[in-house]
């Protein structure tokens, strides 16, 4: 059997820092509090877990392109 590895909140702030996204766990509590954070795989006891995958896609789908972006695609 294939073991899955989750991520806490903690944890995946600093997964998405490594992956060049500039957050805060302050920023990532609030949004998860606002229900804007990412999506949540489970739960271990108090902690929410998240699928490093789930994470970068809900980062991305964050990201504002400017119109300087939007011309060089």
């Amino acid at each position: 059997m294939a073991t899955r590895k989750y991520l806490t909140r903690r944890q995946g702030v600093e997964f998405l820092r490594d992956h060049g996204y500039p957050l805060s766990l302050s920023h990532l509590n609030k949004l998860a509090h606002l229900r804007q954070g990412p999506p949540v795989a489970g739960k271990w006891g108090r902690y929410d877990l998240h699928d490093p995958t789930a994470l970068l896609e809900w980062a991305e789908a964050r990201v504002v392109r400017t119109e300087v972006d939007r011309r060089a695609a």
